[in-house]
């Protein structure tokens, strides 16, 4: 192997790497067509080492595919952290709202607790449909003469519940429908919608009525309580409000922490590695794919959303890679660590019951992603660091502030 090194960019080393016709010849005798990538990412692992650097994501590679007997030529671009200015964590702020649940998120606790145990039944008595009511329906979205993609559903179950969400004009059309019955309303598209000549448009909807269940929720009383291993139905309810105050703390700790690298990050000026921005790119591109799959779109119309959306992927993946890399710099400097058991724990959950997680590892440490959760777990560290070192000044409704040691 030869190699020479280029570091005149701030946020990426290019590694030129040349292997011998031997090497070729081992490498696709050994791992056939996986050939390529092993070793590149073999020879391109012994220049990090004689090299010392340290990337902060996977390589990628530019090159063409081997032929045995032929010397191999290809680039490694390897990540690096550029210069950033990181901030003294001690003269940090956050101001917080005091913690603590309103009547509506009380009854809100109880009542997913209640649902978790309820049976669901078909209406028979031919009544409409009310708040409470489990639904299918058929939804129609119509905008400019054109059906609006991504809009249209067959057979879509909905909960008719007070949870907003983009759902909401279809819960408010389909409550009060008999089955076979339609409603029509109107609604104003998302501005973060994949289709960009429909974003801040009018859609037209016409919501059918398919189908119609209701809940049977059990009884909150002391024999509801018995049965879930509690002895009182007093022992009960603190537990549920035990956790549901400790969820909103955290909720509360997250956004906190959110905004606090937000307006960091406002102030920050760096360039971002390339490799490290088109990680996060394809790792929303992805996650996208998934999601409409689910949804049960045609792979041509998931393809057609996708390179609609994609100015939108690139903006938010570039915003996802300069907090990432914001995190590993305030890691570095501060020397945090991420163990192999913690890393261990992570795999294992992974891997669930039915999949070896040490097999899972291994496969893991080949393509690369092994790295990719590390550093994830690191920045994640890095966050919870920062925020833990912030000053936190709790406040109440009137921005005045109050004690509040469980924020701290």
């Amino acid at each position: 192997m030869q190699y020479a090194i280029d570091r005149s960019s701030p946020t990426e080393i290019r590694a030129q790497i040349s292997a011998s016709p031997a090497e070729v010849d081992a490498a696709i005798g050994t791992f056939k067509e996986n050939a390529r990538l092993m070793l590149a990412d073999k020879l391109t692992l012994e220049v990090m080492e004689k090299e010392s650097i340290t990337p902060v994501s996977h390589p990628m590679y530019e090159g063409g595919d081997l032929s045995a007997g032929v010397p191999y030529a290809f680039t490694a671009r390897l990540a690096i952290l550029p210069p950033i200015d990181l901030p003294d964590l001690a003269t940090l702020e956050v101001r917080l709202p005091e913690p603590g649940l309103e009547k509506e998120e009380l009854h809100g606790v109880f009542l997913a607790m209640l649902r978790h145990f309820a049976t669901v039944e078909d209406v028979k008595d031919g009544r409409a449909s009310k708040n409470g009511d489990i639904v299918q329906v058929d939804i129609e979205a119509e905008s400019k003469g054109k059906q609006v993609p991504g809009m249209q559903a067959k057979d879509l179950t909905v909960h008719l519940d007070n949870s907003g969400g983009r759902l909401k004009e279809v819960r408010a059309l389909a409550e009060g429908l008999h089955i076979g019955e339609s409603a029509h309303g109107a609604m104003t598209c998302p501005e973060d919608f994949p289709e960009a000549e429909f974003r801040g448009a009018q859609i037209n909807l016409t919501v059918t009525l398919k189908g119609l269940r209701c809940e049977k929720l059990p009884t909150l009383n002391e024999e509801f309580a018995k049965k879930l291993g509690f002895d009182t139905l007093k022992d009960l309810e603190k537990k549920v409000l035990t956790d549901a105050m400790s969820a909103k703390i955290a909720s509360i700790k997250g956004r906190a922490g959110e905004e606090l690298l937000g307006a960091l990050l406002d102030k920050a000026n760096f360039p971002v590695p390339e490799p490290v921005r088109a990680l996060f790119e394809r790792n929303e591109v992805l996650e996208g794919r998934d999601f409409m799959l689910r949804q049960g779109l045609p792979q041509e119309e998931i393809t057609k959303r996708i390179n609609a959306a994609l100015p939108d992927i690139r903006a938010k993946a570039g915003r996802h890679a300069r907090a990432h890399c914001f995190l590993l710099a305030l890691a570095q400097r501060d020397g945090l660590q991420v163990t192999e058991k913690e890393i261990d724990e992570v795999i294992t959950r992974m891997a669930g019951k039915d999949r070896d997680p040490a097999e899972l590892r291994k496969a893991m440490e080949k393509n690369g992603t092994f790295s990719d959760l590390h550093e994830r777990l690191l920045a994640a560290r890095a966050m919870d660091y920062m925020y833990s070192k912030a000053k936190k000044i709790v406040v109440d409704r009137d921005g005045k502030p109050v004690k509040a040691p469980s924020l701290a």
